[in-house]
């Protein structure tokens, strides 16, 4: 018997597979078939969201995050405890409260229930960990506002809402069994890393430190620029013409590749060059709708024409977040499926000795910068909602700014794609100022932006005298090869 057969054996022995009643449609994913009235859960996904959710759950251990555990299910009180004594995690009961989360930051909108409870530390946790979605509970709609990831058992009831808010689900019957099953590699996976970061500190010792401030050192001073007459153009070998794709004519073609498909939105250029302050999306451009307006008409109209699901994600700043909310509440109740996670965020440095400002005692918001698009893919991934899309069938993205409306799904762009991304490029004009161009001098295809240009020569690389292929600001990604990528330790 394989190990795998062996892990699928026990987990039908707590019953997991077991669900409640028949799956509705947003849970049919996860859901092999139906008997008596009850779903029965596939356990190979079961598997792979439990997995997934353990991963993410030791990567916050590694870099010490904190946790909040919830259980509204008596049953599971004791198991909940001797994992959260194991752990070293408080056992605490302070989210029964309504808006412990949300007012975490206002001390005075809760002064009056300190009287009852010590209110102790105001600190978010970097993670909410729920035991059972079926009873009512306004974590979920707290965490999710404050964009804290949440891992949590899902059953085959568990309403659409609260689903669509859980960044990691866990598709299985909240048993007892299961429960002490899931606590139980809670407690291993926290054992495993801090045993893992114990042997790195011992081993190691201060030659880690003064390894990665030398390299500090020399990412900071060196910087990655390229001399015009090392730009080439010459890409034939990897672009081709638009006409010579011929785009399918089968619906059900159609359909099937739409349903494989998310699209991302970058959401975080700010229009800070037009005196603004908030995000580009929301501006107003024809007859009250904005441009986030126009996107969602966009993917509604193809999931209404074609009975696809295809969902919308927006990438943010910290600082945009709250803006981008605004609009999109009235979109809540809507049939398009809707998520968004933010930017990772990088530390500015001090040039003088080379240290963060954080680290300087200086954390406030000018201490950190948004490191580029390029961090999207990553930040997909640390946001626990790749894994997410992966287990729901999505295997390709569309990545575009969110204020360029000329860019939309066109399946003809992906239709013959296999690799890991492919992108839209045209002849450069006058009007490509900013932006970036193709460079195949070097090893790979390379895409070149102003910034990697020395001063004196940014004229002549924005003239059109040199011809050079522009890049239309869109992207087409293979989610399974990056995500392979990534778990190979491949930048």
């Amino acid at each position: 018997m394989t190990v795998h057969s062996i892990v699928i054996q026990k987990l039908l022995s707590t019953n997991a597979h077991l669900g409640r009643r028949v799956a509705a449609h947003h849970f049919k994913v996860y859901v092999t078939g139906s008997r008596n009235g009850m779903s029965i859960l596939d356990p190979d996904k079961t598997l792979i969201c439990l997995r997934n959710a353990c991963h993410f759950i030791g990567s916050l251990v590694r870099h010490k995050g904190r946790f909040l555990f919830v259980n509204t299910n008596s049953l599971f009180d004791e198991i909940v405890e001797q994992m959260t004594a194991r752990i070293g995690c408080a056992n605490d009961a302070r989210w029964r409260i309504g808006g412990f989360l949300t007012n975490s930051s206002s001390p005075k909108k809760i002064r009056s229930r300190s009287k009852k409870i010590n209110l102790g530390s105001t600190q978010l946790p970097d993670c909410v960990v729920i035991m059972n979605t079926d009873r009512k509970s306004s974590v979920i709609l707290e965490a999710d506002r404050l964009q804290i990831p949440i891992v949590s058992l899902v059953d085959s009831d568990v309403p659409l809402d609260s689903y669509r808010r859980i960044t990691y689900p866990i598709p299985a019957k909240d048993s007892i069994q299961f429960v002490y099953l899931f606590c139980n590699l809670i407690v291993k996976t926290f054992l495993l890393e801090r045993g893992r970061i114990a042997g790195t500190k011992e081993t190691a010792g201060g030659e880690t430190t003064r390894s990665n401030t030398s390299k500090r050192r020399k990412n900071i001073g060196e910087a990655a620029h390229v001399e015009c007459s090392e730009i080439k153009t010459q890409t034939d070998e990897v672009t081709g013409p638009y006409e010579s794709v011929v785009p399918t004519t089968d619906p059900s073609e159609t359909k099937k590749l739409l349903d494989k498909l998310v699209v991302i939105k970058l959401n975080e250029d700010l229009g800070t060059t037009t005196g603004l302050t908030g995000p580009k999306s929301i501006i107003g451009v024809r007859e009250g709708l904005a441009s986030l307006d126009s996107i969602v008409n966009q993917i509604q109209s193809l999931n209404s024409k074609y009975g696809c699901n295809i969902p919308l994600i927006l990438m943010n700043l910290l600082n945009s977040h709250d803006d981008t909310l605004k609009i999109t509440e009235k979109y809540s109740k809507s049939n398009i499926e809707m998520h968004s996670f933010n930017q990772g965020q990088y530390p500015q440095v001090v040039v003088e000795d080379f240290m963060s400002l954080p680290c300087k005692g200086q954390t406030a918001k000018d201490g950190w910068y948004p490191p580029g698009n390029d961090n999207v893919l990553s930040s997909l991934m640390n946001s626990g909602k790749l894994d997410v899309l992966l287990t729901q069938g999505k295997e390709y993205a569309f990545v575009a700014n969110s204020d360029n409306l000329g860019n939309v799904v066109d399946l003809r762009n992906n239709q013959k794609h296999g690799g890991l991304c492919s992108l839209t490029v045209t002849p450069k004009t006058v009007a490509d100022v900013k932006g970036g161009s193709l460079n195949s001098n070097r090893r790979n295809v390379q895409l070149l932006g102003l910034a990697q240009v020395l001063d004196e020569h940014v004229n002549e690389l924005m003239s059109t005298e040199k011809p050079m292929i522009f890049n239309r600001n869109n992207l087409w990604v293979n989610l399974k090869a990056n995500r392979r990528l990534a778990e190979a330790g491949v930048p």
